[in-house]
């Protein structure tokens, strides 16, 4: 069973996994490493590190801004994934990288899952990885022992939601909007639907975490009571990065309780 599983199986029936995201190498890689801790010391139970990428088709301009600004830096997949073995070394949540597929196809499938697998990475997110061109990919990395996690879109039907639920391992991530990443101001009525639906679909057979939109606590308990597993939030707490890049301790422990109250969100209640 692996990390990510095993963290679903310890939370299940009294709270849903809040999963963070961070961009990797923003605002720098050593900063990097302080917001980790924060996120990590505010309740997060899974950690998503984005690979900064030119070109980021599913990423809204909060994420967009904070990718452009650690490509300045320096930051490559090959310094992320040094990055996600200090995170390792460090800390013993499960960890899993959100960056799409034209680096990693670079590198090599082989040459880069033997580097996840020593970097301590437990699973990968690709949005622009075709479920039908997956197989070669999930193959390598079932060998590396790291979790490919697959979405869905709203538009996903049930028959697709049930084949992408069989493939994906770690947890389903589903995209509760159109359109890309970044804060909505609230989840509406339609979202919530499409969620109640999966959950009802996907019938326990994965862990399932809802994300994009995602931002505010309120939001987080609406998306737990629809059975949901976890929750994933990340361009509002990259927004408030942003805001002072420096990453002061004072922005570090806004950071820290901004995710400790978003976790105290996803307990389940009777």
């Amino acid at each position: 069973m692996s990390r990510i599983e095993t963290t679903f199986n310890e939370l299940s029936g009294r709270q849903a996994a809040l999963v963070t995201y961070m961009m990797g190498g923003y605002p720098t890689l050593e900063r990097s490493l302080d917001i980790a801790r924060a996120l990590i010391d505010g309740g997060t139970d899974i950690l998503e590190i984005g690979v900064p990428f030119s070109d980021p088709i599913a990423d809204g301009p909060i994420i967009q801004s904070a990718a452009k600004k650690a490509l300045e830096t320096g930051a490559s997949l090959r310094r992320i994934l040094k990055l996600c073995k200090a995170i390792r070394e460090r800390h013993p949540i499960p960890t899993v990288i959100m960056g799409y597929l034209n680096p990693i196809y670079q590198m090599g499938y082989k040459k880069f899952f033997e580097k996840a697998g020593t970097s301590g990475l437990d699973g990968v997110i690709i949005p622009d990885l075709p479920l039908e061109e997956s197989n070669d990919f999930r193959t390598i990395a079932q060998a590396h022992g790291i979790d490919v996690i697959l979405l869905a879109a709203p538009s996903t039907s049930p028959a697709r939601l049930s084949e992408i639920a069989s493939k994906t391992s770690g947890f389903l991530y589903l995209v509760s909007v159109y359109g890309v990443t970044g804060p909505r101001r609230k989840i509406s009525a339609r979202s919530l639907k499409f969620i109640k639906r999966a959950v009802h679909t996907i019938s326990g057979q994965v862990p399932l975490s809802v994300g994009f939109g995602v931002s505010k606590p309120e939001q987080v308990r609406k998306i737990v009571k629809t059975g949901a597993n976890g929750v994933v939030v990340g361009s509002s707490l990259i927004s408030d990065l942003l805001k002072s890049p420096t990453c002061s301790k004072e922005v570090l422990d806004r950071l820290r309780t901004k995710t400790r109250k978003l976790k105290k969100a996803t307990v389940l209640l009777g």
